[in-house]
């Protein structure tokens, strides 16, 4: 029998691009080198070089530059102000149609009654938004529900409740066990579906489904088929030998 596991999801859209992961490493390079930058006796020592563009005005970002980081974008600090008043928004901040408001004006333009919420957690979503099976997500919600590994750009599966899991942990909780070893029975990488041996009642991988006193491999081939004795899996060979053993010690 195939087992099949459910559709499998990977389709995500974001309304940012730059990976927060390269940019938390860049800041932190522009950290070490500030630090140390006057760690010798000859005075200090200038490298400078672009960790990207700023997102406001367009300009080069270099690293000795006073920048930072909001969701996922790189900014001058004297660009990340509130598009209203100027008051800087790099603690507290609001997206709207890629403009940044500080909380004050965010809450006096009412443009919160218009924000998408987060379907994992209900709070109004102010920066990126994954967007996956018709639902919206902050980044830091779209995980697994059993090992909150972030799901963007991999693949994912939702229960009939509609949690979140990673292909691993999905197969793990609901994937059938094979009742030889008790580890889940799931399809490899790359693969939606794989064969699994339904006999007496029980389910098997293919390679535990072997005879318990010779371990040869069981199939539908004549000389490799089951002759369960009881609850036990034998070969032909096996069996017969255990039914004579059975009938001598009467």
């Amino acid at each position: 029998m195939v087992y099949r596991s459910p559709v499998i999801s990977s389709t995500v859209k974001r309304n940012n691009i730059a990976d927060p992961h390269t940019l938390e490493s860049q800041f932190h390079s522009l950290s070490i080198n500030n630090h140390h930058k006057h760690d010798t006796m000859n005075g200090p020592i200038k490298r400078e070089y672009s960790i990207g563009h700023c997102r406001k005005c367009g300009e080069i970002v270099a690293n000795s530059d006073d920048a930072c980081d909001i969701a996922g974008q790189i900014y001058h600090s004297f660009c990340a102000v509130c598009v209203l008043c100027g008051r800087s928004v790099k603690n507290k901040h609001f997206f709207v149609k890629d403009q940044l408001y500080c909380e004050e004006d965010f809450l006096y333009t009412g443009f919160h009654q218009t924000l998408e919420h987060c379907i994992a957690c209900g709070h109004l979503i102010t920066d990126t938004i994954l967007q996956a099976l018709g639902q919206s997500y902050h980044l830091t919600c779209f995980k697994c529900s059993k090992c909150s590994i972030c799901l963007d750009e991999i693949p994912f599966i939702t229960d009939k409740n509609q949690n979140l899991f990673c292909l691993h942990d999905y197969h793990m909780t609901y994937g059938p066990r094979c009742d030889k070893c008790s580890n889940p029975i799931c399809p490899e990488d790359g693969s939606n579906e794989t064969v699994r041996i339904i006999s007496m009642g029980k389910t098997f991988h293919v390679q535990c489904y072997q005879c318990q006193d010779c371990s040869l491999q069981l199939n539908d081939e004549p000389d490799r088929r089951c002759y369960p004795l009881g609850d036990i899996l034998l070969c032909q060979a096996c069996c017969r030998r255990r039914i004579a053993s059975m009938k001598n010690n009467l």
